[in-house]
């Protein structure tokens, strides 16, 4: 069975890499060191992620859901919209939608993966999470977004969509 090491650390080890090779002992020491926890982090995980029955193998194609927290906390809340559903008439569903299907094609087609994790993680996001909650945050499982003061808060990027799924 093949098994991708799964990384959540936010220096990629690339860029560990070249600060291994740095010509400052201190620096290229402190690289090496943390590219051997991270792996020995990495491999923990994918002992845990074996254990518990989780797919270990890459599923392949975009896999989407959007719950709605309707101003609770709920994160378990109801699913509003899947994966080819038709629109949804609120804006937040389909911005949601739309954000989470372009981070997808950003992995698959810049480092060729399959989803954020490299196991073809359904990508799960949650909207009118609280009451005038002006944020958004990745759980480890699903972005999570607020409405903000007005209910027109949704000015999140592209970018920070990708970078808070990154795993």
């Amino acid at each position: 069975m093949t098994m991708t090491l799964c990384q959540r650390a936010v220096i990629p080890n690339f860029l560990l890499e070249r600060l291994r090779q740095s010509q400052d002992q201190e620096i290229a020491e402190a690289a090496d060191h943390t590219i051997d926890l991270n792996t020995q982090f990495a491999q923990a995980r994918n002992a845990a992620l074996r254990q518990s029955g989780l797919p270990t193998r890459a599923r392949t194609g975009l896999r989407r859901v959007i719950r709605d927290c309707e101003q609770t906390n709920d994160l378990n809340s109801r699913t509003v919209k899947s994966e080819g559903d038709p629109d949804n008439a609120d804006p937040s569903v389909e911005n949601a939608y739309r954000n989470t299907g372009l981070t997808w094609r950003f992995f698959k087609e810049v480092f060729g993966r399959e989803s954020v994790d490299n196991l073809g993680m359904t990508l799960a996001s949650s909207v009118h999470y609280g009451r005038q909650y002006e944020n958004a945050f990745w759980n480890g499982n699903q972005m999570v977004f607020g409405d903000g003061d007005g209910g027109k808060f949704f000015l999140i990027s592209p970018v920070f969509w990708m970078s808070s799924r990154t795993k």
